[in-house]
């Protein structure tokens, strides 16, 4: 691909979208780095969790909408991925760290917006510590969103990478692994699969025991729906090539909770931010956060498009 073409697709993803970056200390003293999307008129905030490969500048979209809106949204790149790939690229050293930093974002988010509400919204792979924090967390937030959660999916590691992962657990736990997806099963939208081809901060492997330590929330997260009791919305591509759609539906029958919402959207792909039926989706997500959430004194803005 050409440097100009190359430029052409990133930019599909423009400086007023991109929020500011901003730096945050974990509970162990490590500095993280995330993404920022100030509200003009603050009165609630949402933390992002991203997908396995992806980082935050994948929702700017949703993030954007919500900003504009009244919720201030806090980006937080995993370690290992987007802004914080320097601290080991592709690894998860426990989940247990990785729901301490999911903590750490939502004691910010609630301090600093003392009288508003905090919303989770975890994406795909987010979804995994997502609910498996809100389970053990949920006096800490007023709601969930998952999107196109992957607490059931379709896409599988080959047998030989399995073996391998397997091995490297006992020899070498930070040998990494292709993550079995391209850009074609994210989004039916060509120009969004030229973006994340393009995109030179997605992840393309991930650590052996990355892969262990999804394992075990893969477990939590299987028994998370029986104890999960606040608010959540649940938002799905129905063309989904990721995601076992219906074993997303049977997950979400067994929630607990009596306020419990579910949208599938039939011509959409995975990444619902890509799509063509984007603004569907955002109008969605605010309408839901905004039933849920402090008072809107002003009406909803028109959502940005990325394409």
């Amino acid at each position: 691909m050409t440097t100009s073409r190359t430029a052409e697709i990133m930019a599909a993803i423009g400086p007023e979208l991109r929020g500011e970056v901003r730096r945050a200390v974990a509970s162990d003293g490590t500095p993280l780095a995330y993404r920022y999307w100030a509200a003009a008129e603050p009165r609630d905030a949402a933390v992002y969790l991203h997908g396995i490969a992806g980082h935050s500048l994948w929702f700017s979209a949703a993030a954007t909408h919500l900003a504009r809106s009244g919720v201030t949204v806090y980006g937080h790149d995993r370690r290992g991925s987007g802004l914080n790939a320097g601290l080991g690229a592709g690894h998860a050293s426990h989940h247990r760290v990785v729901l301490d930093d999911i903590r750490q974002f939502v004691d910010l988010a609630r301090t600093e917006h003392p009288c508003g509400k905090v919303f989770l919204i975890a994406g795909c792979w987010g979804a995994k510590p997502g609910v498996v924090f809100a389970t053990r967390e949920q006096a800490r937030l007023d709601g969930l969103v998952l999107v196109a959660p992957a607490v059931s999916v379709r896409v599988r590691l080959p047998l030989k990478d399995l073996l391998g992962v397997a091995f490297s657990l006992v020899t070498n736990p930070r040998r990494r692994f292709p993550i079995p997806l391209v850009p074609e099963q994210y989004t039916d939208n060509p120009r969004f699969r030229t973006f994340v081809a393009a995109d030179r901060d997605r992840l393309l492997k991930v650590t052996a025991r990355f892969y262990l330590e999804t394992a075990r929330l893969d477990r939590l997260a299987a028994r998370a729906p029986g104890s999960i009791r606040l608010p959540v919305l649940l938002v799905q591509g129905g063309r989904d090539a990721i995601v076992d759609v219906e074993g997303v539906r049977r997950w979400f029958g067994r929630l607990a909770s009596p306020d419990k919402t579910l949208k599938i959207y039939p011509d959409s792909a995975h990444i619902l931010e890509f799509e063509g039926h984007q603004e569907t989706y955002l109008a969605d997500l605010l309408a839901w956060i905004d039933a849920h959430g402090s008072a809107l004194e002003e009406p909803a803005v028109v959502p940005p498009r990325l394409a």
